[in-house]
């Protein structure tokens, strides 16, 4: 039974992908009326090709499933606009971040809004995290065991006043596969999950609720990308599939409510992003970039413009300091 609900979940999967690459090449057409047809094909081919080989097939190992999603964080970017992992293992990023307004200025205008520091441990993982916004700083300090469960703790630095811990998340192991997250904010204890490890591919991770509807989120991964999010709240579930190419670059992302489609260049950075609200195209951002001879961007223009008649027109350009070791 197991067997058969993976295959399912694996076949819908691929449904979405082929719906979306035909969106791809025709986002500007109605092709809805023609979809239909092509998914009830690839749906049962896929299932009749994945049948035949469940008998030899192996279950990846829990343990498998709890590196991917340790990996996934591994030489990332944290809170990016896009997905970003840099390349040649750097130990040190600055990024800095100015208001454009005209896509025909690719250089920094005005004052500077925000400026972003990151380093890195020799396993990929960030250790040190500051932001500096306006007159605030915020400083992330991150620690880890030697499985990668991570320790966090968040201070702030407001107008030159002194520093305060505003944040604390401890990561506990609970059993061989699952960890509890305690977060505390002024030393007082505010909210704590449970994150567990199932050899079909899903993390589980859940919030305790004193009712029968506890949130949960259930992450997918494949090869250490994250693929399919489940969410459930109060009961009420909402999917989101994150849809790749064979080399783990993002295609799209589709849930129910809004279709975000995405077209990279050779270095499977995004270049073009659709986003759509229900059938109608909403926005369009454009980004450029400009690269160091590790295949790292230096320099990244962005504009989003409205397509929808809501809303106006943002961009940033943006500069990157990169330390190697």
């Amino acid at each position: 039974m197991n067997q058969v609900l993976n295959l399912l979940s694996a076949s819908n999967l691929l449904r979405g992908c082929a719906y979306n690459i035909l969106h791809i090449d025709n986002f500007e057409k109605n092709i809805e009326p023609r979809i239909s047809q092509h998914m009830r094909m690839i749906h049962i081919i896929v299932s009749l090709c994945l049948l035949q080989g469940c008998k030899d097939a192996k279950k990846p190992s829990i343990e498998a499933q709890e590196n991917q999603y340790l990996y996934f964080d591994q030489w990332k970017i944290k809170d990016d606009q896009f997905e970003n992992w840099v390349k040649a293992q750097p130990k040190e990023v600055i990024t800095r971040s100015y208001a454009v307004m005209d896509s025909s200025l690719l250089e920094p205008v005005g004052k500077l809004h925000d400026e972003y520091i990151y380093r890195f441990n020799n396993k990929g993982y960030c250790v040190y995290l500051r932001r500096n916004v306006y007159q605030d700083t915020t400083e992330a300090f991150y620690s880890y065991t030697d499985s990668g469960y991570q320790f966090r703790e968040d201070q702030l630095t407001n107008a030159g006043r002194e520093k305060t811990t505003i944040r604390f998340d401890k990561s506990l192991p609970v059993n061989r596969h699952s960890y509890r997250t305690l977060t505390y904010e002024k030393k007082e204890l505010t909210d704590s999950s449970l994150t567990s490890f199932q050899p079909e591919g899903k993390v589980t991770i859940s919030w305790p609720s004193y009712d029968q509807n506890s949130d949960s989120e259930e992450r997918w991964y494949l090869n250490g990308r994250l693929v399919k999010i489940v969410y459930t709240e109060e009961g009420i579930g909402d999917t989101t599939y994150y849809n790749r190419d064979e080399n783990g670059i993002l295609l799209s992302v589709i849930s129910k409510e809004e279709r975000n489609i995405y077209r990279n260049n050779e270095k499977g950075d995004p270049i073009l992003h659709l986003k759509y609200m229900g059938n109608k195209l909403y926005s369009e951002t454009r980004v450029h970039y400009e690269y160091d001879e590790h295949g790292n961007w230096i320099r990244r223009f962005w504009i989003t413009e409205p397509r929808a008649g809501i809303g106006f027109t943002v961009g940033q350009f943006q500069i990157r300091e990169i330390k190697y070791r």
